[in-house]
C-alpha cells in the first residue's frame, strides 16, 4: 500500500518545495517574455524575483502573457493597491469588421 506524503506540509521539505516552485514560476515568466518579446531575464533580475512572494510571481506571470511591453509585465504592484485578477480579464479585442464565414 503506497504512503502519501504532502511535501508542502512537511517541515523538513517545505522550504525546498517553495524554492523550487518560485524557480519554476520565474522560468515560466522568462519563457513567456522570450516568446513574446525576444528578451531574456538577466541573472541579477532572476535573483531579485526570488525575493518576491509566490502570489506576486503568479501575478507577474499572468501580466507577462497580456502586457504590451516586458517592462509592464515585470512591474511590481505597490503594497496597498488592489490586486487585478488577470485570469478573469475580459478580452479587449474588438470584433473584426470582415465577413464572417
Amino acid at each position: 500500500m503506497p504512503i502519501t506524503i504532502e511535501l508542502e506540509k512537511n517541515p523538513l521539505l517545505r522550504g525546498t518545495v517553495e524554492h523550487v516552485r518560485k524557480d519554476c514560476t520565474i522560468d515560466r515568466i522568462g519563457l513567456v517574455l522570450r516568446s513574446r518579446f525576444g528578451v531574456l531575464l538577466p541573472n541579477d533580475l532572476r535573483d531579485r524575483l526570488l525575493e518576491l512572494s509566490q502570489d506576486e510571481l503568479d501575478e507577474m506571470l499572468g501580466r507577462s502573457a497580456i502586457s504590451a511591453t516586458p517592462e509592464d509585465a515585470l512591474a511590481v504592484r505597490p503594497k496597498g493597491l488592489p490586486r487585478v485578477d488577470v485570469r478573469n480579464r475580459a478580452s479587449t479585442k474588438k470584433p473584426s469588421k470582415g465577413k464572417v464565414k
